[in-house]
């Protein structure tokens, strides 16, 4: 039983926990730094032999939708995820994924195409991404700083993907910003790499895209000023 464990790790640790104001702490008695999680989540993953990449921000993601769908209040998912705006919160917690429908090995037979409302209705697409930048260009673009090796990763596509479609929303709205994407930490929503919500950090505003290959959508939004 979860809570029971939860419960018994309180108990041996409550004076660090109020120590620190965080409920996960190392052996140390530190908080728990997202590299100590990313590290113990890709250990074990290897050990079940996961197929997909496996992220700490999946667990938030997961968590906080949960708590809506069980109609816990919104207000009290803002202050554990530390929100400042409602509003990234709402954004944060979409459910739509709920409307799809799986075959018996896990195989998506129905994904709904009224997720995505285009901003587009001519997007182009190459192999298994959108068009508008290539491989050898997706490390040097202005507008997109994304981590090294992005373009030889697992997630190569889905890198490709976002800053295909960046690159036409930056054009078309004339913006000077440089954003910075990191799909480890940036996708808040993937149900594979061709349908996906991500977060696009800049200097001055943060974009928020919704991303469906399998019906040629993407839909870029404004949440929240940094």
């Amino acid at each position: 039983d979860v809570l029971s464990i939860l419960n018994v790790y309180k108990k041996c640790f409550e004076k660090e926990i109020r120590e620190h104001g965080y409920f996960f702490v190392n052996r140390y008695g530190d908080p728990f730094s997202e590299q100590s999680a990313r590290l113990m989540i890709h250990k074990y993953a290897e050990e079940i032999h996961a197929d997909i990449n496996i992220t700490p921000h999946m667990f938030r993601h997961s968590f906080a939708t949960y708590l809506m769908e069980e109609d816990v209040n919104i207000r009290y998912i803002q202050k554990m995820l530390g929100h400042s705006s409602i509003t990234t919160t709402q954004i944060y917690t979409y459910v739509a994924y709920s409307q799809i429908e799986r075959g018996s090995e896990g195989q998506i037979t129905y994904y709904p195409d009224t997720y995505v409302q285009s901003d587009w209705i001519d997007l182009e697409c190459i192999d298994d991404h959108f068009a508008g930048v290539t491989i050898e260009e997706l490390e040097r673009l202005e507008y997109l700083e994304v981590p090294e090796g992005a373009g030889n990763s697992y997630d190569a596509s889905l890198y490709l993907s976002v800053a295909g479609v960046l690159k036409r929303y930056v054009e078309e709205n004339q913006l000077k910003d440089s954003f910075y994407f990191n799909a480890d930490q940036d996708v808040i929503a993937r149900v594979t790499n061709m349908i996906f919500t991500c977060r696009l950090r800049g200097r001055e505003k943060t974009l928020y895209m919704d991303i469906d290959m399998y019906h040629m959508k993407a839909h870029v939004y404004q949440v929240e000023e940094w």
